[in-house]
């Protein structure tokens, strides 16, 4: 996730210098659809920057006073990561299509996110359906044994 957030300026940069040659021409950052998925990807990945900088900062400070970490923090940060992973995927996956065919070109920075992103999302630790169940069954007082949490 730390690469897709960190990278994002720079995918920005690189949209903003893209002309294409589709419907009417014309500049990519000009296109109010271009316009539109940089909005929503900006937005969800402020989202999760946001939720994991309160998750990180209520758990370091519980780590400081030597305290232990509640199932709840631990649960809300693991919905909150995966939730992220989600996020970034679908942040990048509007974003490679927005750029066009050119995306799909091996070398790309744009496709390499897309890959990467995918390929992160695979991993254990972003199990989508695993963490949100834990986090339900936690909301609803059940025991949540599992060593991600």
């Amino acid at each position: 996730m730390g690469a897709v957030a960190g990278g994002y300026d720079s995918y920005i940069s690189l949209m903003k210098e893209r002309v294409r040659l589709s419907l009417g021409g014309g500049r990519f950052v000009e296109d109010p659809f271009a316009q539109v998925a940089i909005a929503r990807a900006a937005s969800d990945i402020d989202a999760t920057l946001l939720q994991m900088d309160r998750n990180l900062r209520e758990l370091s400070a519980l780590a400081e006073e030597g305290r232990e970490i509640p199932m709840e923090l631990r649960l809300r940060t693991r919905r909150d990561q995966v939730r992220g992973t989600v996020r970034a995927v679908a942040a990048i996956d509007l974003l490679f299509k927005t750029a066009g065919g050119n995306s799909l070109r091996r070398g790309n920075p744009i496709e390499r996110a897309w890959r990467d992103a995918h390929a992160g999302s695979v991993h254990v630790a972003n199990d989508v359906e695993r963490a949100l169940a834990m986090y339900g069954r936690g909301a609803f007082g059940l025991t949540v044994e599992d060593n991600l949490v």
